[in-house]
């Protein structure tokens, strides 16, 4: 994900459907996060920070953060919300 279909994908995550896939770019699940709202107010500059932090705490119940190393990926942070 890197651009406004971040609104898309949370509105979509926010109907009530379980089980949601998606990446982002991002250096830890933190980061994450963060990029994920940037993302959403991008595409919905009326709304506020506050608004897409609650959007995304509805929608979100954890981060994982994969990182690679050579052919392998392994997991470094997992962020439970």
């Amino acid at each position: 994900m890197r651009s406004p279909e971040a609104r898309t994908l949370l509105d979509a995550m926010n109907t009530g459907h379980r089980g949601t896939l998606a990446t982002i770019h991002a250096s830890s699940a933190g980061d994450a996060l963060h990029r994920l709202a940037s993302l959403v107010l991008r595409a919905s500059p009326n709304l506020s920070m506050e608004t897409v932090r609650q959007d995304v705490g509805r929608c979100l119940d954890s981060v994982v953060y994969v990182e690679r190393d050579g052919a392998r990926r392994r997991v470094r942070d997992v962020l439970s919300l």
